[in-house]
């Protein structure tokens, strides 16, 4: 393990400044069961980045039946919406989140778990609902691992929308997902946004970030 091919993977906790409590940062995923910390980093947050996507009043559409999206929104890495398995006829599922004003997105993030070796997102924006631009498509693929909680991260050039649509292509296998955290960032004081982005978020209070970072097998 020690000598082979290796990842960074990472969880994040926010935390107020000038607090010298001790703190429990969450365990990163382990790979067949190996890991090693490398690095345990704390530094000061942009605007916006420790409150919940909820604490917009976004409004989620989908043709997902009967789906309640509050605990993917609610900033509460331990609540998750579970999605049922892919049917054998599902190419796609889309998710649409609808915000009060227009914001400036330019990154997204997704907490999940699903156990699949492909996994393909696409990502719009519109500022009517009606007429979309394409934003990126993060696409993740992998052979070997253990089944566990990942984050997928990815930035884009920074867009005016109102409306912002994710697209989820089935996966393979076509297996089901805990959705626990989906984000948007905006690059303004409303919304936070880069490319390390792990929630999308109003705080103006000052918050620091501790990312704990460790090598994985």
């Amino acid at each position: 393990a020690e000598l082979s091919m290796q990842d960074i993977v990472w969880r994040h906790h926010y935390v107020e400044g000038a607090n010298k409590k001790p703190i429990q940062l969450p365990q990163p995923t382990k790979n067949r069961g190996f890991y090693r910390e490398v690095a345990v980093l704390a530094y000061p947050t942009l605007p916006g980045e420790a409150e919940s996507l909820a604490s917009h009043k976004v409004k989620v559409s989908s043709e997902l039946p009967g789906i309640d999206w509050a605990a993917a929104l609610d900033g509460n890495p331990d609540t998750f919406v579970e999605l049922p398995r892919w049917k054998a006829d599902e190419k796609s599922r889309t998710l649409v989140f609808e915000f009060e004003e227009p914001i400036s997105v330019r990154s997204f993030s997704i907490q999940m778990q699903e156990d699949s070796s492909h996994r393909l997102i696409k990502l719009h924006s519109s500022t009517d609902g009606k007429q979309w631009q394409y934003l990126t498509t993060h696409h993740r693929w992998r052979n070997h691992f253990d089944p566990a909680r990942e984050e997928l991260i990815d930035g884009f050039a920074e867009r005016k929308a109102r409306f912002v649509k994710m697209e989820l292509m089935a996966a393979k296998p076509m297996v089901g997902m805990k959705l626990y955290e989906v984000t948007h960032g905006e690059s303004n004081s409303v919304l936070s946004a880069t490319k390390k982005i792990t929630a999308c978020e109003l705080n103006l209070s000052v918050c620091i970030n501790a990312l704990q970072s460790i090598f994985v097998n």
